[in-house]
């Protein structure tokens, strides 16, 4: 997080409405029968596809911007 904020990155949430994010999440091009494809480097040049809900997603958004709260 440091290394992040050094660089003058955001490194925390913006206030978010819950069924905001959720109904935006929806849209992304990535999700596909309530998943989002998450695409995760394994090494140079290679990736890996991972699913995972949009629940657990919102849970995790969710949860972090009450931690910062």
């Amino acid at each position: 997080m440091r290394l992040l904020a050094r660089a003058g990155l955001p490194v925390t949430l913006p206030d978010l409405d819950p069924a905001t994010f959720r109904a935006a999440l929806g849209h992304d091009k990535k999700i596909r029968q309530g998943q989002l494809r998450m695409v995760l480097p394994e090494s140079l040049g290679r990736v890996r596809l991972v699913p995972i809900s949009i629940e657990e997603i919102a849970a995790v958004v969710e949860n972090g911007a009450a931690a910062e709260g």
